[in-house]
C-alpha cells in the first residue's frame, strides 16, 4: 500500500499541484500529520482546495480472514477539505488519480463561487483577526 502511494499517488499530486502553480493557481503537495498526503491550494475567504490521500484500516468480514493475514487491511483513501467522504483509489493509474482530482478541484470552484454554498464552505482559518481594544 505504501508502494501504491509512493509510485502513483504522489507522482500524480505532484504533477497537479506543479500545473496548477504555473497556472498561477499556488499548490503545494504536503506530508499531512494523519500520514496522508496531499496538494493544498490556498484560498483567500473560503477554505483551501485539498484532496488528500491517507492510509485507511478496513475491517475485514470474519468469513475472509485467515490467520496469516490481518485484520485491517489499508487501502488508500481520499479525504477533502469540505470533510466530505472520500473513497478507495487503490488500483488507479497516474493519469486516473490526476483525472480524479480535476474533477474534484472543479467541483471544489463550483461550490465556493455559489451564493448558496457560503456558509458551508466560509474558512474559519481565514477569519480576520478580532479588533484589539
Amino acid at each position: 500500500m505504501n508502494g501504491f502511494i509512493a509510485t502513483q499517488v504522489r507522482p500524480a499530486l505532484e504533477q497537479v499541484a506543479k500545473e496548477l502553480c504555473t497556472r498561477g493557481r499556488p499548490s503545494h503537495v504536503v506530508d499531512e500529520d494523519n500520514g496522508g498526503i496531499a496538494p493544498r491550494t490556498p484560498a483567500e475567504g473560503v477554505r483551501d482546495f485539498i484532496y488528500g490521500v491517507s492510509r485507511s484500516a478496513q475491517v475485514m468480514p470474519t468469513f475472509l480472514l485467515d490467520a496469516g493475514k490481518p485484520d485491517y487491511p489499508y487501502e488508500p483513501r481520499t479525504y477533502f477539505s469540505s470533510s466530505g467522504r472520500g473513497y478507495d483509489i487503490m488500483g488507479m493509474s497516474q493519469e486516473q488519480i490526476i483525472a480524479d482530482v480535476l474533477v474534484q478541484f472543479e467541483r471544489y470552484l463550483l461550490l465556493v463561487q455559489s451564493p448558496a454554498a457560503q456558509l458551508l464552505h466560509g474558512a474559519p482559518e481565514h477569519e480576520p483577526d478580532p479588533p484589539s481594544r
